[in-house]
């Protein structure tokens, strides 16, 4: 096939490919029928046969350029072209049509291929899709707040009856200062060592008893005037709240 003729199939292929968009008036059926010069040394079937491999051979080459463009691939579909969409039929009718012909170039015009395209109705448009963009259009944004650190928080000076609520928890709750280490130590001296557990539950109280009334004692030895005593005058003006690490209720003495 001549390099013209090829062009032209082209350029018809992807307009076919092009009428099977959303809204157009896809192309449901494409006819080739093809017609031979006059030739009467051979015959009638020679006119028919020639005309229809004529017809073929266009009708194959547009073919494949329309699935060839149309190539499309996806996971739930697999492969897939617009050619099982359209009925595809090739023709020939011989010397049927021929004009008379005295030279090379008139001829040539009874040797040619008529293409003939079958439209279908337009293919329905897909709804329209959200904008989330023009949602948000006119919105000024305001200032983004920043976290503050978690590690560090303002604190203000106890009050009087934040100071005496804090010795009222100091002097009856000395569990809450007793050192975890020995807790735990305790507690695994009584677990390593095969016993009974009843045992090993009256030793770990019995350890852990004293040692709440010994630090008990302790403590109230060391609250029996602690500084910042409620029951010392205050100052003419309190000082400034301060920013310092966030400690926990039973490190203030």
């Amino acid at each position: 096939m001549p390099s013209r003729e090829q062009i032209e199939l082209r350029m018809l292929a992807e307009w076919v490919v092009e009428t099977h968009m959303p809204g157009a008036f896809p192309v449901i059926g494409v006819s080739c029928i093809g017609h031979a010069d006059r030739d009467d040394a051979r015959g009638r079937s020679f006119e028919l046969d020639i005309s229809q491999r004529r017809a073929r051979a266009v009708l194959k080459h547009l073919e494949s350029e329309i699935g060839r463009l149309s190539f499309s691939f996806s996971p739930v579909l697999g492969m897939s072209t617009i050619n099982p969409a359209i009925v595809f039929s090739a023709s020939g009718v011989g010397s049927k049509t021929a004009r008379p012909a005295i030279n090379e170039k008139q001829r040539l015009r009874n040797r040619r291929v008529e293409i003939v395209f079958e439209r279908g109705s337009p293919k329905p448009k897909p709804p329209p899709v959200l904008n989330f963009k023009d949602l948000f259009k006119g919105i000024v944004p305001g200032p983004v707040p920043i976290p503050r650190p978690n590690f560090f928080i303002e604190i203000d000076r106890p009050r009087k009856d934040e100071w005496r609520e804090i010795i009222k928890v100091i002097r009856n709750s000395p569990l809450k200062f007793i050192d975890l280490k020995f807790v735990v130590e305790e507690l695994v001296d009584a677990l390593d060592f095969p016993q009974d557990p009843t045992e090993a539950q009256e030793k770990v109280i019995e350890n852990l008893t004293d040692a709440i009334v010994e630090e008990k004692t302790d403590r109230e030895k060391r609250t029996a005037n602690p500084p910042g005593d409620p029951d010392e005058p205050d100052d003419e003006t309190e000082a400034p709240p301060t920013r310092q690490r966030q400690r926990p209720l039973q490190q203030l003495r």
